[in-house]
């Protein structure tokens, strides 16, 4: 079933919906979160992964990146900047399992207690429902998440995309559709309770960046305007996400035409997302839930009782490259 929504902006968004029947498996770990006096969460668990070198890459071709270990110590400086001035009286964070390149390998990812974090973090290469660690690409359904996970970051190439081979740019409303079921499947089995996972529907970007008065300007400053939209000014976590993007993009395109370098390459952000009904008949979205509110048990598919869908909700900035 397609859907098809506007936002009060008449920005176009897709999505696509997958009921399937619950069944009595329960989460690896039951989530422990509640209410705090004056903060949502009671203190942050992140757990972030970077890859830049790909030397020892045997899952095909990986040329070696720049910027991604650099992108990942900036997302975690910026939630942490964000969750302390929103919420000063918020423990200080704890990191749970933190790796750099010849570190963040395939086993150190999918062996790791990651249901303990609140925030799961990965950036390097990507494809299709693929991650690519240091040593070994891995699927995203190899590594389900539930616990304490609510939100999962992939800054890596088309990870989100479900498309068919071929077909990777087609919108997914379009007659015949470009839907792939098996790689929707194969998204659809990382979730067991994570609320949502964030990242790519096109290429992502490593590369680009500008100077300001002798100030490098990174692409990963778009963590910095979706934590300050989510944590410190409550937007939903879709609205923070696209926005922070929005931003990113015609900073950055501004920039370089000013420059005379031309528009920069576009990217499309995406996020997969469970909505519905728990076993409680209380309804929960994913994708339009608050920092300063978020749901207190995970959103699992499959345990009995529960109705809930995957969506995929994106967005396209300027031309994005497949």
């Amino acid at each position: 079933m397609f859907y098809i929504r506007r936002t009060m902006n008449k920005l176009l968004l897709t999505s696509i919906a997958l009921s399937l029947a619950a069944s009595s498996l329960a989460l690896e770990y039951e989530p422990t979160w509640r209410w705090a006096e004056n903060a949502p969460i009671y203190r942050l668990h992140i757990s972030a992964y970077a890859v830049d070198d790909y030397s020892h890459f045997t899952g095909g071709s990986a040329s070696n990146l720049s910027n991604r270990v650099r992108t990942k110590n900036a997302f975690i400086q910026y939630i942490e900047e964000s969750a302390n001035r929103a919420y000063p009286n918020m423990p200080t964070p704890i990191h749970d399992y933190m790796y750099n390149n010849s570190g963040a390998t395939k086993a150190n990812f999918k062996n790791a207690q990651l249901y303990h974090s609140n925030i799961v973090f990965f950036a390097g290469h990507g494809a299709q429902q693929t991650l690519a660690f240091y040593d070994q690409p891995m699927a995203v359904s190899q590594k389900p998440y539930g616990g304490d996970i609510k939100w999962v970051f992939y800054d890596a190439c088309e990870v989100l995309n479900i498309n068919k081979d071929g077909q990777l740019n087609v919108p997914l409303y379009s007659n015949p559709s470009p839907l792939d079921n098996n790689k929707l499947m194969n998204l659809y089995g990382a979730f067991i309770g994570v609320h949502a996972i964030l990242g790519y529907y096109s290429l992502g970007r490593d590369d680009p960046y500008y100077t300001s008065n002798g100030v490098t300007v990174y692409q990963h400053v778009k963590y910095k305007y979706f934590a300050e939209y989510f944590i410190e000014n409550d937007f939903t976590l879709w609205e923070a996400y696209y926005w922070a993007h929005n931003r990113t993009f015609n900073e950055f395109d501004q920039v370089w035409m000013n420059a005379g370098a031309g528009h920069i390459p576009g990217f499309t952000p995406a996020i997969a997302f469970m909505a519905g009904t728990d076993q409680h008949g209380r309804y929960h979205d994913g994708s339009a839930e608050k920092f300063s509110s978020t749901y207190e048990v995970g959103l699992d598919p499959r345990k009995e009782g529960t109705n809930y869908s995957m969506y995929i909700l994106y967005q396209e900035f300027g031309t994005p490259e497949y």
